[in-house]
């Protein structure tokens, strides 16, 4: 794997939500249209000699393998296997707020030489998702990490402590996603593992009861109430419902339905078909033809839907509760919920962008440097940018 420099670094732009510093830009206001993303290398994690001050990007462009924006923090990967964070404000012991780091701060070296983790050479962080108020991270593809938030001072400084490390034998961590409240994981052998919010039955009947799994649990797929008849191959996740998917057959859905209509699931995702979720809505970018058209089912109370008339799409994220896109002529647009400028400067009295879609005007970039994929979060939208010839 290469060295990273100092200047291999992903360029990422963010507008939205940010009074915790989670899109990290390097202050704290809200802002509607996008600013670039700061982000600070360890010098721990660059060769020697290399300039380690914060900068916005670089010559040479690192690129951008995940974006997760939970509610307060965001985290941000890279195809070499650095984690950088931003963002969550919390307390003291005493009350007192303490500073949340305002850029994208990188992580790797407290990640790699945490507790319980062998210093071996080699090891690479490989996914990470994160929930309101806490993180994991896969190691090499087989280790579990979890972090969550606390008032005392942890292992990344005042922010996250450690809560567990987990391995699963020679069974390999394949996806790993995570909403509000609730994680899930598929595994090499078919397995799913869940842990965090269960009360509405998101991580199966069996667990209803125990309204909150603190540590990883395997789900029986295959119970007499689990209705699920194929190994998934996605999973996406609402703030109290989960959505097993597999090429070629229907969706099946855990959990909270009460936001969905009786035959919403009736149909089968294609084989370069997208499926995303918000808190309370499910979003599928259709790829049955080149140009690429969404629909939505579920809650649509503040304009979540997809209006009519939408230019054919290429990538597509959904946050809380708003979407964004990457349109086939290279656009940034967006609709939904948009009262903290996630979805752009036009919005109505609600705070929202209903029944149509505002187009995100990017600043000039760097020559060579395009829009690839957007990501959103908790009111927050990223447009992931890189290389032309990438």
């Amino acid at each position: 794997m290469p060295s990273p420099t100092a200047t291999s670094l992903p360029i990422l732009y963010a507008l939205g939500s940010n009074s915790s510093r989670q899109l990290g830009i390097g202050h704290t206001n809200d802002v509607n249209t996008p600013e670039k993303c700061i982000f600070q290398p360890d010098e721990r994690n660059v060769r020697p000699g290399a300039d380690s001050e914060a900068v916005n990007g670089g010559k040479i462009v690192e690129t951008l393998k995940k974006v997760v924006a939970s509610g307060n923090h965001t985290l941000v990967l890279t195809d070499l296997g650095r984690l950088f964070l931003a963002g969550n404000n919390q307390k003291n012991e005493r009350g007192e707020e303490v500073e949340a780091y305002a850029v994208f701060k990188e992580i790797t070296h407290d990640i790699m030489h945490g507790p319980r983790l062998s210093k071996q050479p080699g090891k690479v962080i490989t996914d990470v998702a994160a929930t309101w108020d806490a993180f994991c991270v896969v190691m090499d593809g087989q280790f579990l990490h979890r972090y969550t938030t606390s008032p005392a001072h942890g292992l990344l400084g005042k922010y996250f402590v450690f809560q567990g490390l987990y391995c699963w034998g020679d069974k390999k961590i394949i996806t790993i996603e995570a909403s509000m409240g609730h994680v899930l994981m598929t595994l090499s052998n078919d397995e799913v593992h869940g842990w965090g919010a269960c009360r509405k039955g998101q991580l199966s009947e069996r667990y209803k009861v125990q309204k909150n799994l603190n540590s990883p649990n395997m789900l029986d797929l295959r119970s007499e109430d689990s209705t699920l008849s194929f190994a998934p191959e996605k999973i996406v996740l609402g703030r109290e419902y989960t959505v097993f998917l597999k090429t070629g057959e229907k969706p099946v859905v855990w959990g909270e339905k009460k936001m969905f209509k009786k035959n919403d699931f009736d149909w089968r995702l294609g084989h370069d078909d997208t499926a995303v979720s918000g808190w309370s809505s499910v979003h599928v970018l259709w790829r049955k033809s080149s140009l690429g058209s969404v629909a939505s089912i579920g809650k649509n109370n503040h304009g979540q839907f997809a209006p009519t008339g939408l230019p054919p799409v290429r990538k597509l994220a959904a946050g809380s509760e708003h979407c964004v896109a990457l349109t086939a002529e290279g656009q940034v647009i967006a609709w939904g919920w948009g009262e903290h400028g996630n979805c752009g400067e036009k919005i109505d009295e609600k705070g929202n962008v209903r029944e149509r879609w505002n187009v995100i005007s990017m600043p000039q970039l760097e020559e060579g440097v395009v829009v690839k994929d957007v990501a959103a979060g908790c009111a927050t939208t990223f447009v992931i940018c890189g290389r032309e010839e990438d």
